[in-house]
């Protein structure tokens, strides 16, 4: 380890015990820093060099003759020696007698200027550096000290999401290595969810001393790193909440993705997540060339047949609702996250008997062409009729689709390819001075035959629908079944009745080429009752063959 002689302003090298008191500093980086080379050419008029001087001033006042800088302290033209520095960064953060945190940006005389602002508080590195040290000073842009760790440890606690135990060690006098291995993973890592840094890499690397974890440095391996940084983290603790994150990204009920998460920012939802049992009673899982490896017993989601992972976990203030995630099998024992933007919410049921899975830990879609042979799916053909006797100062129009990646104008919904799919349509009519919506959905799964619903505005699958939220419109209309409202105008003392059948459609061929699903809009009350005794059933088996060639019948709208 280098460090700075204060009063000589030179480099020493120290190995092993034999280190002297010293201080750190914590810093953003300026575009005119003093590297290693920089330092042996001797002091000159670069900005850079005031960090340098100024740190060694406040050091000394702290009757200290050593300091330590990342800028100048590590030779970064050697791999190996950045290798080492990397990984004992953490630890000396720790060692160090007092940290400097010098916030460049933040000036304490100005009312306009927010502490709280600075880039220093959306940085990967000084996440670390504003745990790690037991003593931390705040100066401003001025080398004015504005107040410590431990006083501002409340709003710190409160920006950052960071325990305030954590930061308050001097004060309650806590080993802080005992107090972060009792933290849940995803809490420790939803402190990093908002912070950047400037290599996509070093998001995990500024990771490692919180982790207590050691790793090669490869720049250039992009995302992977922070999968590499799972990877070690579940080779050293059981703790389950490192699957316990979400993403914002909108996602399909038949799309596979990894076990792992992308990146930290998935965490940012676990800041309030607490173990649901102490660690030994969580069941052992391991890396493999498989997958993740575990054995548990998997509870049911009845309506899409997705099991859910238990992850033994809650958030704080809702013990009473442990977690959990959804998961898609992919076939061979192998399950992959199934809709990422979810956290599952346990619910009582039946378990299987504990069995040996593996999770994925590759991203996989049921869409690709490699795997689409393994599924047989549904297509379902849209046509919408509208009699006649519609209200001649009336419009009828089809108002939105989802999911549209599935969606054909010519045709209707397109999932041949997947083993479970959920669609919805929403509609409108609309009078010169009043407006009607409905939403019309269908649906399979495995186990679940295909299956169409309708349903008024206000209703509980119309908000799902308007939430776009597969899993529950996929529960509520295979359950129900709903097939057929009446929209009721109370401005234009009218009556509209909207029907909905699903059949198969063969062709000319002995099995069902596709579903076809008509909406039938009327005036007449008599079509709807006639409709309304005569209920069709549903196609009872699972369709075969793929969609040839195109429909001469097309969806009206």
């Amino acid at each position: 380890m280098r460090l700075i002689n204060c009063r000589e302003l030179r480099l020493e090298e120290f190995i092993g015990q034999n280190i002297p008191d010293y201080a750190i500093l914590s810093h953003t980086w300026d575009s005119d820093e003093i590297s290693f080379a920089d330092f042996a050419q001797g002091q000159s008029a670069r900005k850079g060099w005031t960090k340098i001087t100024q740190t060694c001033k406040l050091a000394i006042e702290h009757d200290f003759n050593y300091a330590w800088i990342d800028t100048c302290c590590i030779n970064k033209s050697s791999s190996a020696e950045l290798t080492e520095a990397i990984n004992s960064m953490y630890t000396w953060y720790a060692a160090s007698r007092v940290c400097f945190a010098y916030l460049s940006d933040f000036d304490a005389s100005n009312r306009e200027s927010s502490f709280f602002s600075s880039r220093w508080f959306t940085r990967g590195w000084t996440l670390q550096e504003l745990i790690a040290p037991r003593l931390l000073q705040f100066y401003d842009s001025s080398w004015k000290l504005y107040g410590s760790k431990e006083k501002l440890s409340g709003n710190i606690a409160q920006v950052t999401g960071i325990d305030e135990q954590v930061l308050k060690q001097l004060e309650l006098r806590t080993n802080l290595q005992e107090l972060l291995d009792a933290i849940p993973v995803s809490r420790k890592m939803s402190w990093a969810s908002n912070r950047q840094t400037t290599r996509t890499e070093d998001i995990a690397y500024c990771l490692l001393g919180i982790f207590r974890v050691n790793m090669s440095l490869i720049y250039g391996e992009g995302e992977q790193a922070f999968v590499r940084l799972q990877k070690e983290i579940i080779s050293r603790t059981n703790d389950l909440t490192i699957l316990a994150w979400k993403t914002e990204t909108e996602t399909m009920p038949w799309d596979h993705f990894s076990i792992l998460a992308p990146s930290p920012k998935e965490f940012s939802n676990s800041g309030s997540i607490v173990l649901s049992q102490d660690l030994k009673y969580n069941p052992d899982f391991t890396i493999t060339n498989k997958g993740i490896q575990i054995t548990a017993a998997l509870p049911i989601h009845r309506s899409m047949e997705m099991p859910i992972l238990s992850l033994h976990c809650h958030h704080r203030d809702t013990p009473d609702k442990p977690l959990g995630i959804y998961l898609g099998n992919i076939g061979g024992g192998v399950y992959s996250r199934a809709t990422p933007n979810l956290i599952a919410t346990e619910k009582a049921g039946a378990r299987s008997s504990e069995v040996s899975v593996f999770l994925s830990i590759h991203k996989q879609r049921a869409g690709n062409p490699a795997q689409s042979a393994l599924f047989q799916g549904q297509n379902f053909q849209f046509k919408t009729t509208v009699s006649p006797l519609f209200p001649w100062n009336a419009t009828f129009e089809h108002m939105s689709t989802y999911p549209e990646k599935r969606w054909d104008k010519e045709f209707g919904f397109r999932a041949k390819d997947t083993q479970a799919f959920v669609g919805m349509n929403t509609y409108r009519v609309e009078w010169p001075n009043d407006t009607l919506e409905f939403v019309v959905a269908c649906g399979f799964g495995p186990g679940i035959e295909p299956w169409v619903c309708i349903n008024n505005h206000g209703s509980e699958l119309w908000y799902a629908a308007n939430d776009r939220d597969s899993l529950r419109v996929g529960e509520m209309g295979s359950k129900s079944q709903n097939e057929h409202i009446v929209l009721q105008s109370r401005m234009q003392r009218a009556r509209i009745y909207v029907d909905v059948e699903i059949r198969p459609f063969y062709g000319g061929h002995n099995e069902p080429r596709w579903m076809q699903v008509e909406v039938r809009v009327n005036r007449k009350r008599k079509l709807f009752r006639i409709r309304h005794k005569r209920r069709h059933q549903i196609a009872s088996q699972y369709l075969e063959g793929y969609l040839e060639g195109s429909t001469s019948q097309k969806l009206l709208t």
